[in-house]
């Protein structure tokens, strides 16, 4: 059992302001208190410098690998009009997701499930493999069992509105979520990708960073790397009957 994971402690709260926008996140267990006070000086600075810049009124954002809700209370709080889909696998982190959402009033449909290439069950791997103690989904996991399903799954079954803009921190998952997306990704309505790649955790599935790139090409992205970790997909071409949607 991770204790970063487990271990609760007394719930306090803490108030973070990234882009003049005001956000307050509970602090429960050990995982939290570790993970948010360093988050405003990491890398995702510059992830949330470019996604607030990209946003627009009738974006439709989703957050996979969405953790304790930092980056959709953000975007929440300063686009309104933004329609947000959040997925988070683990039971406890999704708990804090949720009550994260609720503090700060954001209207956000929250998912408690992975996302990858396939739908059925896994296993959820309970290991401090990154900054807060977020595990990853495997298929030789130990922890709990958790729903896992595909993001043209998610369109197509349960009827939510596609995704222009997608964010993605999925721990070696990020392949598996591509070439679960053919019809979402490759459409003229999803504009935008930020992929967080995990070399390690991808290598471990037969995966890597190559794949991601040449996947997102492949529908129609351009890419650049926003960080060291993060690559920024904008999509190559638009219909002209897309524009007059947006429009």
């Amino acid at each position: 059992m991770d204790r970063f994971e487990e271990r609760n402690l007394d719930e306090t709260t803490q108030t973070i302001t990234i882009d003049g926008t005001e956000a307050t996140f509970r602090k429960q267990s050990a995982r939290e208190h570790n993970f948010l006070p360093d988050v405003t000086s990491s890398y995702e600075n510059q992830l949330f410098d470019d996604l607030l810049h990209e946003l627009t009124d009738g974006d439709v954002f989703y957050d996979i690998g969405a953790h304790i809700g930092l980056i959709s209370c953000i975007v929440g709080l300063q686009e309104a009009e933004v329609d947000i889909v959040c997925f988070e696998p683990h039971p406890k982190t999704f708990d804090s997701l949720v009550r994260n959402l609720e503090l700060n009033d954001v209207d956000a449909n929250a998912k408690n499930y992975a996302v990858s290439n396939d739908e059925g069950e896994i296993r959820f791997d309970i290991r401090r493999e990154a900054a807060g103690g977020m595990g990853a989904v495997r298929q030789s996991g130990s922890g709990p069992t958790v729903l896992v399903t595909t993001l043209d799954a998610v369109v197509e079954d349960e009827n939510v509105t596609p995704p222009t803009i997608v964010k993605s921190d999925i721990l070696g998952e990020e392949g598996n979520l591509i070439r679960g997306a053919p019809k979402v990704l490759s459409s003229d309505e999803c504009r935008l990708a930020y992929i967080e790649v995990h070399p390690a955790a991808l290598n471990r599935k037969g995966s890597s960073e190559d794949e991601v790139r040449t996947l997102l090409a492949e529908y129609g992205f351009d890419i650049v790397e926003l960080t060291d970790e993060i690559l920024k997909a904008t999509k190559r071409t638009r219909s002209p009957n897309y524009i007059l949607r947006r429009e």
